[in-house]
């Protein structure tokens, strides 16, 4: 009955540790998204508060943006699509389209999601509040966090993706660690 009472002790124990593990590290990278659209979007706020129009403001932010495996993308709510990086990568827009920026590919290798994905996820955000969800990119899961806002009068959403593939493969070697270490440990024990 000892050894009943210790495998039930390290299979809570395992659990418990594997869940605590988990949740840490969806909260660290939900934070991290948050952090980084917000901080995009008081970038964006803070020069159209210097008399930018929308139109400057997301290019030239997104321009001087990086994240090391974390992309960053704004969405135009009128328009439905994602906005330029630079006037270099720009599609021709007639000036009188009253298009508010130009539309683009935004490069989004580094959580391989397309851009019509991202812009899909995007625009399912709500008006008011941020919004994480996981879609299943081309090379696994995605996380994604979009950040409505309004400024310049403008309702754009802000986006940050990171992939979870090396998160999910450091919880499979947990997993499998702990799948052979329990029993091990209890073939040692009696």
């Amino acid at each position: 009955w000892y050894a009943g009472v210790l495998a039930l002790f390290m299979v809570t124990f395992a659990l418990g540790g594997y869940a605590f593990v988990r949740r840490g590290a969806v909260t660290a990278l939900d934070e991290t998204l948050a952090e980084a659209s917000t901080a995009v979007g008081e970038a964006i706020a803070l020069l159209i508060a210097q008399g930018h129009d929308v139109d400057a403001a997301v290019p030239a932010v997104l321009d001087q943006v990086y994240f090391r495996d974390l992309t960053i993308a704004v969405l135009d709510r009128q328009r439905g699509m994602l906005v330029g990086t630079s006037p270099a990568d720009s599609t021709d827009v007639a000036a009188d389209s009253g298009s508010l920026a130009p539309v683009v590919d935004v490069p989004v290798d580094s959580v391989h999601i397309s851009d019509a994905e991202l812009a899909r996820v995007l625009a399912r955000a709500g008006a008011r509040r941020g919004a994480y969800v996981t879609v299943e990119g081309d090379r696994g899961p995605v996380r994604v966090f979009a950040f409505p806002r309004t400024v310049g009068g403008h309702a754009i959403v802000i986006g940050a993706a990171h992939s979870l593939r090396a998160q999910r493969s450091l919880l499979g070697k947990l997993e499998l660690a702990l799948a052979a270490g329990v029993p091990v440990l209890l073939l040692l024990a009696t």
